[in-house]
């Protein structure tokens, strides 16, 4: 008899674990939370509204256009200027010359997503405001070039003489 009631309460205890578990981990942090969320620009574009005044993290390709300060989800959407492939960027005006180099490059950025803010015209499938960590993105091309730049460069110094060979 005692051994079928440990059973029996060796079972309830793990199955309330489990739910616990299961029930803590999927608590997303509070709207509210500081720390940007990694979302994909299609997460945006797609539901807009789920991520309303959240930080986000994400990345796309970078326009600074008359009326089309955006970022797009491809180098396409951005030169053809696509809105409904974007969200508008609400960048103050001292910003923009510091980001002139990274334009119709892939870069990732964070700052709070606003669903209701559509950009010009309300073209935008929404905006993101308070940028910051704006970063490019090196592409798998330029990547690779760097590296056999690197290995070209290290080659003719081993020639030279002037690094040991390993």
């Amino acid at each position: 008899m005692s051994n079928s009631w440990s059973g029996r309460w060796m079972l309830s205890v793990i199955s309330t674990a489990a739910l616990l578990l299961l029930v803590l981990g999927a608590h997303e942090p509070a709207d509210n939370s500081n720390e940007p969320r990694w979302v994909s620009l299609i997460q945006l574009i797609a539901d807009p509204d789920a991520y309303d005044g959240r930080p986000v993290t994400v990345a796309g390709v970078l326009r600074l256009d008359f009326e089309g300060t955006a970022l797009y989800y491809g180098e396409g959407d951005g030169a053809n200027k696509v809105p409904t492939n974007g969200v508008w960027l609400r960048l103050e005006p001292e910003r923009i010359d510091e980001l002139k180099a990274l334009v119709d490059h892939y870069v990732t950025l964070s700052g709070r997503f606003s669903a209701l803010d559509q950009g010009h015209l309300g073209l935008f499938r929404g905006s993101i405001r308070e940028i910051r960590d704006v970063t490019r993105l090196l592409a798998v091309q330029e990547s690779r070039q760097l590296q056999i730049e690197r290995q070209r460069r290290e080659a003719e110094e081993l020639q030279k003489g002037s690094v040991p060979a390993p």
